[in-house]
C-alpha cells in the first residue's frame, strides 16, 4: 500500500512540475533542439530580451519563419489579417535610436508557407530584407505604409505606400509599390516647435513617382 501511495505522490509531482499555476503546459525551450535555427546565442542579456526572454508565440514564429539571428535581439511579433488566406507578419529586430528595423513576411494560413518581403531601401541598408522605419498596415484597403526617416528630427526621409496583390499562391502574392513621397533634409533656422506642421504630414510630402 505504501508503494502505491508513494507512486501516486510522485506521479502528481511530475505532472504538477510540467504545468504552471493555471494548469497550462510549460514550454522548456532552453532544452529543446534548435539546431535547425540560426539562433542568437551571444548577446548582452541586460540590454536585450533575446531568445532567453521569448514567449511561446515568439518561438513558434521563429520556427515557422526561420528568420536570421540578426533579428533575435527583440523579435516582437505583430500579425495582421490580409484576407481569408494570407496574413502579414512583422518582426521587430531592434528598436534603433529613432526608428526600428523589421523583417516582414506574408504567411499563407492554409499551406503554412511564407515569403519574406524585400522592401528595404538602399538609403538605409544594403540588405533589402531589413526594413527600417515605422510600419503601418490598413486592412480596409490592404495597404502597407513605411515611413523611413533620414534623421531623428523626423522632418525628412521617404514615405512609401504598397498595395496587396493576391496571386494563385504565395510566390505570386506581393505588396506592390503604389507611390513614394520624400522630403530632403535641410538646416532649419527655427526651433522644431516652430516648424510648419506640414513638414511632419508624411502622406503629403512631395510625390517622387
Amino acid at each position: 500500500m505504501k508503494f502505491v501511495k508513494y507512486t501516486a505522490i510522485l506521479t502528481l509531482f511530475i505532472i504538477g512540475s510540467s504545468q504552471n499555476i493555471n494548469g497550462a503546459p510549460i514550454s522548456n525551450h532552453s532544452s529543446a533542439d534548435h539546431s535547425d535555427l540560426d539562433l542568437l546565442k551571444i548577446y548582452d542579456r541586460e540590454l536585450w530580451s533575446g531568445p532567453d526572454g521569448w514567449s511561446a508565440e515568439q518561438w513558434r514564429w521563429k520556427k515557422t519563419l526561420k528568420w536570421g539571428k540578426n533579428c533575435d535581439y527583440v523579435a516582437d511579433i505583430e500579425t495582421y489579417e490580409i484576407d481569408s488566406k494570407y496574413r502579414l507578419i512583422t518582426v521587430q529586430c531592434v528598436p534603433g535610436s529613432y526608428q526600428p528595423t523589421y523583417y516582414v513576411y506574408i504567411f499563407d494560413r492554409h499551406s503554412k508557407d511564407n515569403k519574406q518581403l524585400l522592401l528595404g531601401t538602399t538609403q538605409n541598408t544594403d540588405d533589402p530584407k531589413e526594413i527600417s522605419g515605422k510600419i503601418n498596415y490598413n486592412p480596409s484597403n490592404q495597404q502597407l505604409s513605411i515611413l523611413t526617416l533620414s534623421r531623428g528630427l523626423g522632418d525628412c526621409g521617404i514615405f512609401r505606400t504598397f498595395g496587396f496583390k493576391s496571386g494563385e499562391d504565395i510566390e505570386e502574392s506581393e505588396f506592390k509599390l503604389v507611390e513614394s513621397r520624400a522630403r530632403d533634409c535641410v538646416n532649419h533656422s527655427v526651433d522644431i516647435e516652430q516648424l510648419p506642421s506640414e513638414i511632419f504630414d508624411y502622406p503629403s510630402w512631395p510625390l517622387i513617382n
